[in-house]
């Protein structure tokens, strides 16, 4: 789907963190290629801090 994987764009070297972004930029570009527009709830700094949320 990618010439180079997103995650690797951005630096995440830690493989399941990696994973994780490189899934949801594909959900995200299947949306997109359907013409939905991707709807983000709520904006965090980290992972930890989405975490935190969950809780």
């Amino acid at each position: 789907m990618y010439k180079c994987r997103p995650s690797a764009l951005v630096g995440l070297e830690e493989p399941y963190e990696a994973f994780c972004f490189d899934e949801a930029c594909a959900f995200i570009f299947a949306q997109m290629d359907k013409g939905e527009q991707p709807r983000f709830k709520k904006k965090y700094k980290s992972f930890k801090d989405m975490y935190k949320g969950l809780e």
